[in-house]
């Protein structure tokens, strides 16, 4: 058995052995393209150069065609690069300092480095370019930012949507575009977000999108006026933390359909001429854009923006656009259910969704709780479990004396010899709706709870009680309801006519003169008493 053991233990670490790759040490240029050529582990050990200084040719540029992984590893490397034939690069820097300077003014949208049909993940170091973007897909390349650093002229993730179809991941890492958006995608297929930092904003013109997480922080300065520059097929420098520039053009491969879902992350244009989000629609192409905001921050310092937008040519001043331009306006789909605005974003809302003022801004929730305005003659809340349409609010009008007579008749009656209400007082009887308009929406089979104001001459009791008086004006149903804040709340399923009663334990009668009256005649009126409420409910409806 020992035998055995040792056997397989032996086996277990030769095959450990034989599965880790040594990283290979280069300290020249030669070395370099070698060892990435062969698709090893590469760690510089010292500083290498090796590009054009005119910046003008692809000479110089190192191919990958094999799985490579290249630690700068806190040294400085001058170079660009490509990622071709389904390869995948991996960059990073063990030590801190590492630099890849890749000022390229050359083909692949002059990049630092490019992924054809290929993978590049960056997880570390600096890479700088100052005359063109950072990294750039083609032809169904992808990009994966796990961390680091990218400082370029143009976009630091970009692609073309000439050129094929992206993918774009981002998990980390710090992405600054001095001209321009820090990341593009002009076509599809998709974007991913969840962590970092993006200085000059996103811009989409298709693709799906999900961004759960991160900080996107629109350019400072330098924007175009889009009046001047709509036509342009191009990444447009716009004043937005994001900006979405709907229907230019048509995609070359996939649809041209853009699908925006956030439920996290900051977005703050801090210019004072952007929006943290902004949906430019130009229609000259029919193109399906919708827009789902879950959840996060969109702050803008713009006094004429909002946090979120939806802006046409015409209402951006351009009163003759070029052809076709302006045609398919219109057509964007916005929902938003949650997050919080610098300004309010109410015509964005979704169906059973509100704006809530706090101190800094407006907090986008379910619709659950609506107050009494100007059609009810009688301040009250209700609050509810389950969210409910938008365009639907609280109205409570209390009844007139007459009809709170013959309610309190049949309450008298209804109560004479129970000993545990002394002292019974009816403190109102109150019609409880919800109204779209002026319409009555039935609110059934639901959990309310409703808070109604009352004088402050009638909160001396001890208890409250809320009746429920169906359509024959016959008492159906007893709640329970307490006293908080010169509010009697209680909670019931459906709404409808109640009526609050308040009473106090032991010998205590603060209105004794109307009970004493109305117990003596109670017995000779009750008949007419319920009729007189059913005539009144016959009014009402």
């Amino acid at each position: 058995m020992k035998k055995f053991n040792l056997i397989m233990c032996a086996l277990v670490s030769m095959f450990a052995f034989t599965g880790m790759t040594k990283a290979l040490e280069v300290q020249d240029g030669d070395a370099l393209k070698k060892c990435l050529a062969d698709g090893e582990k590469c760690v510089l050990t010292a500083d290498i150069d090796i590009m054009d200084d005119d910046y003008t040719k692809d000479a110089e540029r190192v191919v990958l065609v094999k799985d490579a992984t290249l630690d700068l590893n806190g040294k400085t490397l001058k170079a660009i690069f490509g990622v071709e034939q389904g390869a995948t690069f991996t960059l990073d820097s063990s030590k801190e300092g590492g630099k890849l300077i890749a000022n390229s003014r050359t083909t692949a949208s002059a990049s630092s480095i490019y992924a054809e049909a290929s993978t590049l993940i960056f997880n570390g170091g600096t890479v700088t370019n100052e005359n063109g973007y950072g990294f750039y897909a083609l032809e169904g390349g992808k990009i994966i930012v796990n961390g680091g650093t990218v400082v370029s002229r143009n976009s630091a993730v970009a692609g073309n949507n000439t050129t094929g179809v992206t993918y774009f991941e981002i998990y980390g890492g710090n992405l600054t575009a001095k001209e321009g958006p820090a990341l593009y995608q002009p076509g599809p297929v998709s974007l991913k977000m969840t962590d970092g930092v993006l200085n000059g904003g996103i811009q989409l013109r298709m693709g799906i999108v999900d961004i759960s997480g991160g900080t996107i922080n629109a350019l400072e300065n330098g924007y175009d006026n889009v009046a001047e520059v709509y036509m342009n097929n191009k990444p447009l420098l716009l004043p937005d933390a994001l900006s979405i520039v709907g229907g230019t053009y048509t995609a070359k491969q996939g649809t041209n359909d853009l699908k925006l879902t956030i439920t996290g992350g900051t977005f703050e244009a801090k210019n004072e001429d952007g929006s943290a989000i902004a949906v430019y629609d130009f229609g000259k192409v029919e193109q399906k854009i919708e827009t789902f905001i879950k959840n996060g921050t969109f702050k803008t310092a713009s006094k004429t923006r909002g946090a979120y937008d939806v802006l046409t040519l015409k209402g951006l001043g351009v009163e003759n656009p070029s052809a076709g331009f302006g045609t398919y306006e219109g057509k964007v789909a916005t929902e938003i259910t949650g997050g919080k605005f610098s300004s309010d974003v109410t015509p964005y809302l979704a169906v059973k969704y509100t704006v809530n003022r706090v101190a800094d801004g407006y907090v986008v929730e379910p619709y659950k709780e609506s107050q009494t305005g100007d059609g009810s003659n009688t301040t009250a809340i209700i609050k509810t479990e389950e969210p409910f349409d938008n365009d639907l609010y609280l109205e409570v009008n209390r009844y007139d004396e007459e009809d709170e007579k013959l309610a309190l008749k049949i309450i008298n009656e209804k109560y004479k010899d129970d000993k545990k209400l002394p002292g019974l007082k009816l403190i109102g009887l109150y019609e409880i709706n919800m109204v779209d308009g002026t319409a009555v929406v039935p609110m059934e089979n639901g959990k309310f709870t409703i808070s109604i104001a009352i004088d402050r001459s009638l909160r001396n009791y001890k208890n409250y009680k809320v009746l429920y008086f169906d359509e024959d004006g016959v008492i159906k149903e007893e709640l329970k309801a307490t006293l908080d804040n010169g509010y009697v709340t209680f909670t019931t399923t459906h709404l409808s006519d109640y009526a609050i009663i308040g009473y106090n334990d032991g010998n205590s009668n603060p209105e004794t003169s109307d009970n004493i009256l109305l117990f003596a005649c109670g017995l000779i009126v009750s008949t007419v008493a319920v009729t007189g409420i059913v005539l009144l409910k016959k009014q009402h409806n």
